[in-house]
C-alpha cells in the first residue's frame, strides 16, 4: 500500500486566512496570500475595481509600484509601494480553478494629519471678537485642539482653550493680550500637525 504524503493530490486552497492590511500613505502595503497545493494552476491579483493586476509573479498593468513577492514557495504577496489613499479597497487573490477560488484582502490607507491653511496672525480693534481657524486633513480625520500660550513674564503656562473643531473665537480682545494660540491636529498616525497664530 502506498500512502500519499500530506498535501499530495489535494486541490489548490488558501492555506492561511487572509489578513486585512493597514498602511500609511507613502509606505509599502503588503497584501498576503498563501496557497497550498497550487500545482499547475495560476494565481492572480485583482484590484477593488476587479482590474487584473498580476498573473503568477508577472505584473500585467503599467503601474511599477506593484509587484508580487514570494518569500516562500506558498506565498503570493502583493506589494504596493508608495501607497496612496486611492489604493484603498478590497483586493482579491484568485486561483484559476473551475470554479475560480478567491480570497479578499481589505487595504486601508491612512494619512498623517496636516494643516493646509490657517487664518494667520490678525490685527483687530480692542474688545472685538477674533476668529482663528485652521483647515486640516488626514485619514482618519484628525481631532483639533487649540492651546493658548501666555506670554506674560510670570505666566508661561499652556492651556487648552478649545477642542471642538477647526475654528476658535476669542471674545473681548484686549490691547494687552500678547498670547500665542496654537492649532494642533492629531489622528494617531505618526506626528501631530501644529500651527501657531497670535
Amino acid at each position: 500500500m502506498i500512502v500519499a504524503a500530506q498535501g499530495d493530490n489535494l486541490a489548490p486552497h488558501f492555506n492561511v486566512p487572509a489578513q486585512n492590511e493597514t498602511a500609511v500613505a507613502g509606505r509599502t502595503a503588503i497584501l498576503t496570500c498563501t496557497i497550498q497545493s497550487l500545482g499547475d494552476h495560476k494565481v492572480a491579483w485583482m484590484d477593488p475595481k476587479l482590474k487584473l493586476l498580476t498573473i503568477a509573479d508577472q505584473r500585467i498593468i503599467q503601474d511599477t509600484r506593484i509587484s508580487v513577492e514570494r518569500p516562500f514557495t506558498q506565498n503570493w504577496n502583493l506589494h504596493i509601494r508608495q501607497v496612496r489613499l486611492n489604493d484603498s479597497g478590497e483586493y482579491q487573490c484568485q486561483i484559476n480553478t473551475k470554479p475560480v477560488k478567491s480570497t479578499k484582502v481589505l487595504l486601508i490607507v491612512q494619512e498623517p494629519p496636516a494643516i493646509i491653511r490657517t487664518s494667520g496672525s490678525q490685527t483687530v480693534r480692542e474688545w472685538e471678537t477674533v476668529s482663528l481657524w485652521c483647515t486640516v486633513t488626514g485619514v482618519p480625520f484628525p481631532t483639533v485642539t487649540w492651546y493658548r500660550k501666555n506670554k506674560h513674564e510670570h505666566q508661561k503656562a499652556t492651556e487648552v482653550v478649545g477642542a471642538d473643531g477647526e475654528g476658535l473665537k476669542i471674545h473681548n480682545i484686549s490691547r494687552y493680550c500678547q498670547d500665542e494660540y496654537e492649532c494642533v491636529a492629531d489622528n494617531g498616525i505618526e506626528t501631530m500637525a501644529k500651527a501657531k497664530m497670535r
